[in-house]
Parts: C-alpha cells; structure tokens; sequence
C-alpha cells in the first residue's frame, strides 16, 4: 500500500473548522489510510487511541473489528492500515478444523506464522492422507524419514506412539501434491489408537520386516482394522522393508508368499530398504500417480511396475 504521510501543516489546515478532533495521532493515521471518519469516531468513543491499536494482538483486533459498525470493504482498509501501520502479522486465512490437514500439521503452520497462498492453499485442499501401520520394529518410521529427509539412522529413533509429517511431492507431468504422512506405533498397547489412525486415511501402508516371520503372521490382524475402519481408504499397500538383508540366512518371508497375501487382501505390493533406499522412489511415485489415476500398475516379483496409459 503507498501512503503519503500527513505533514504538520496538513494536519493543521485539516483541524480548521472540525472541532471534533481529540486524537490527533489516530485522526493522522485515518487520513493517511483513506479510511472512514466514522471509524475515528467509533475508536473515540470506546476511548481507544492509536496507541492503544499498537498494543493490540491480531487475536485482540479481531474482536475489535466485530465491535465496530462497518461494511465488509472498510473492515479490510482498517485490518490493512494497522497491519502495515505496526507491521503487524497479517491474519491466517484458515482456522484449526476446517482443513483436512491434522492439527498437529495445522499449529506447525501457525507457529511458523505461515500464510495461506492461493497456491498454498490448493495443496492444502487436496491433501492426500497416508498412514503407516505394522507390528513393532519394522521400520516404518525409517521410511518416513528416508523418504522425507533422505536421512538413515535407526540408533537415534525413539519408540513412535503417533508423529505426524507433511511433504510436497512434484513429478514433471502431473501437479503438486501435499502429501501428509502418519507415523504410528507397532506395539501392542496402541490397539485403541489403530481405530482411530486409519479412519480418515486416502493411503494405508502395511509394514512388516522381510527377516521376521512373527511380524508377517501378524499382518491379518493390521488387515482386519483396515478393513473394519478405513472408510476413506482409496489404496492399500503391503510393504516387505529390509530387503538389503536378503540372503538365504536372512530372509524368513519369500517374494511369492508375500505377493499372496497382499493379492488376497486386495493390496499393492512391494519391498523395499529403507537403509539403501531401494525402490523407495518407485513405491511414492506409483503411489502418487495411480491417486491421480494416470496410470496403470502391474505387480510383477514384489515390484510396482509403471505402464503408460495409451493416449
């Protein structure tokens, strides 16, 4: 907004003839803005002066344009003249609860004061929710953060109960997509919580660990609250992780009895490392383009294979 800024000499000559000026400094500030004569004396009235509006918070001058008798188009000349006046933070154009991004990944937005762009808010409005599910210690949490943050380091992971994480994924022919990422707890404790994790998920990931035949046989169970609560769920995944310990003393789980499972139970399959990053990129990237329905996708010995629809 350019602003030329009143003079004292202005002022003065303005001052002539109006005896109803009592705050020079708030009166200053609403010739400068072009705003209202009724708003000076509407602030007046509640005995509010211009810096009494400095000490305010967004939250404070929130309420105080409610207060006041205004059209929708002088309440925003007002909300723009004090947030450039006090180089105020302009407002969030969103409110917790209204997008379909969880909470945690909405107050990450609102700590870091960071404002909705039209951009901004249409990956926001077609955010894809993921969740990780699986028995204990087979590495999802590895994925994730192999993924989101390239890094593999299992001796600084904690015991995951919940965690939530959101990135922005870009292939070349097809437009952003925000994806947000639920980490969750394998333990057997958490059972109440699984209910509650799937509910509301586009994608659920099933994890279990290549070289731990316990964590296979555990899978039906994960399955069964999948079936029984993912009411939004649009794509499954069964996800062998460890396959950089495959050899013949480690792998306790075989590619085609794997491939089986996640057939009868209507899942994609694949294995990957999440220590060597092996196939990581495949699994995301077929993930994003079968939810924006662009391809077709063949499983072929444990690997998601892309095919070109015809044009």
């Amino acid at each position: 907004m350019s602003v030329r800024l009143s003079t004292e000499s202005d002022l003065k000559e303005e001052e002539k003839g109006n005896n109803d000026i009592k705050d020079k400094k708030l009166y200053r500030f609403i010739n400068d803005y072009k705003l209202s004569q009724s708003i000076y004396f509407q602030l007046t009235a509640m005995y509010l002066t211009l810096d009494d509006l400095s000490t305010k918070s967004i939250d404070e001058l929130d309420g105080l344009y409610l207060s006041l008798n205004l059209s929708s188009i002088e309440e925003n000349k007002l909300k723009n003249a004090i947030n450039t006046y006090f180089k105020k933070e302009p407002n969030h154009y969103y409110i917790l609860g209204d997008m379909k991004l969880s909470k945690q990944i909405q107050k990450k937005l609102l700590n870091n004061k960071i404002n909705i762009t039209p951009s901004l808010q249409y990956l926001i409005d077609n955010c894809i929710k993921m969740v990780f599910i699986g028995p204990t210690n087979v590495g999802k949490t590895s994925i994730i953060t192999r993924f989101i943050n390239n890094e593999y380091n299992p001796s600084n992971l904690d015991k995951t109960i919940e965690n939530t994480f959101s990135h922005t994924f870009k292939i070349s022919d097809l437009p952003p997509l925000m994806i947000e990422i639920l980490d969750t707890g394998g333990s057997d404790d958490l059972q109440a919580l699984r209910q509650q994790w799937v509910k509301d998920q586009d994608i659920i990931m099933i994890v279990y660990d290549i070289t731990n035949k316990n964590s296979f046989e555990e899978l039906n169970y994960f399955v069964d609250i999948v079936d029984n609560h993912a009411r939004m769920c649009k794509l499954k995944l069964l996800i062998g992780n460890k396959v950089d310990m495959d050899d013949e003393e480690n792998r306790e789980i075989s590619l085609s009895d794997a491939h089986k499972f996640a057939r009868k139970n209507g899942m994609f399959f694949i294995e990957v490392s999440s220590k060597t990053e092996y196939n990581l990129s495949v699994m995301m990237y077929s993930l994003i383009c079968e939810i924006n329905n662009k391809n077709i996708h063949h499983i072929k010995y444990g690997i998601i294979n892309i095919k070109r629809k015809s044009i």
